[in-house]
């Protein structure tokens, strides 16, 4: 009983973690959105371990990339790969997630993502 609560508190930890950050999100991305690319490239680059977690930040990648439009290509593809990444190797519900965002990115930068791989983990989860 103890392990489970210590777990869930760890998961809250990390959730409260990225909730702070949502709502600094939100503010930066009123002023400044390349702070906004920024701080999303740094959470990337940490672990993150939580499923819900990665799945808000495959939103709000999703979100930025879309809104961006100045956006470097070297800051985008890294986003993509982190987002594909999470494709191959998590929980069903993170997999959905990047799936989602990988097909909903491929309308905005065309052939240069490969939504094969969404399909494919699509209709494994279905």
């Amino acid at each position: 009983m103890i392990g489970i609560t210590i777990k869930m508190f760890a998961c809250f930890s990390q959730f409260s973690k990225i909730a702070g950050q949502k709502l600094l999100l939100f503010e930066l991305k009123k002023q400044d959105p390349m702070s906004c690319l920024k701080l999303l490239y740094q959470i990337t680059q940490s672990k993150v371990s939580t499923s819900i977690t990665k799945c808000q930040l495959s939103r709000y990648i999703k979100t930025s990339l879309v809104e961006n439009t100045a956006i470097d290509q070297r800051m985008a593809k890294s986003f993509i790969s982190y987002i594909e990444s999470c494709l191959a190797k998590d929980e069903d519900v993170v997999q959905f997630e990047a799936a989602k965002s990988i097909c909903e990115l491929f309308e905005v930068f065309g052939a240069g993502i490969n939504v094969e791989n969404a399909f494919q983990v699509l209709v494994q989860l279905a």
